[in-house]
């Protein structure tokens, strides 16, 4: 659903009535060095919502956060952790409610673990350019908590040779960065464009691609 400009008596965006969907975390391995990107490991934290019926029109709204680098090699060390989106972390944000709002102020403070889920508390401000004209807000905060499952880490096929073993060509490339051992299970992976896009899972998962 997109922005519609008209106009309504009402001025605020309801994040109170937003409903958290269980959220999503994951890995990914990338580099532009054009861009100044080094080679590393980058967190990738997603909230979904349910849908939101606002003005008579019904909205898809999620919570993004990306690009974090959070300093921890075992991936069950994140609980108890916390993201900011300063400058220094490279963290982007967005909030989407038909169209994705940058955020400006980021707190997602990672608590309590159950197997590879997280209960995670966000504490944002967007700069909400409005759905309908109207109700546009600058410091847009939005607060919500949710369990968000880890689901691994996602490996570009271009990133793996076409000869030799791809788990331990995984492993190589993952270990100036996390705790291999943390993780011991390889697939292909729908997240990836590419076909022989890679999914490192925790070792909580039980499925095995051996080839």
């Amino acid at each position: 659903m997109g922005r519609y400009p008209v106009r309504s008596d009402a001025k605020r965006f309801p994040t109170e009535r937003l409903r958290p969907r269980r959220g999503e975390i994951y890995a990914y391995v990338f580099e532009n060095r054009r861009a100044g990107v080094p080679l590393g490991v980058y967190w990738n934290f997603f909230l979904p919502f349910r849908r939101l019926k606002y003005r008579e029109e019904v909205f898809e709204c999620a919570l993004l956060a990306d690009w974090a680098t959070p300093d921890v090699r075992d991936w069950r060390d994140l609980e108890g952790s916390s993201l900011n989106g300063s400058a220094a972390r490279m963290i982007e944000g967005s909030f989407y409610a038909g169209e994705h709002d940058p955020l400006t102020r980021i707190d997602v403070r990672v608590g309590e673990r159950r197997g590879r889920a997280f209960r995670v508390r966000w504490d944002v401000e967007a700069r909400f350019a409005g759905c309908f004209g109207d109700d546009a807000d600058a410091k847009l905060r939005v607060v919500s908590e949710a369990w968000m499952d880890f689901d691994g880490i996602s490996i570009g096929g271009d990133r793996l040779l076409t000869a030799g073993s791809p788990k331990q060509q995984a492993i190589a490339l993952l270990q100036n960065y996390v705790d291999v051992s943390a993780f011991g299970v390889l697939q292909r992976q729908a997240r990836s464009h590419e076909s022989r896009g890679l999914m490192l899972r925790p070792t909580r998962f039980r499925k095995q691609w051996s080839r």
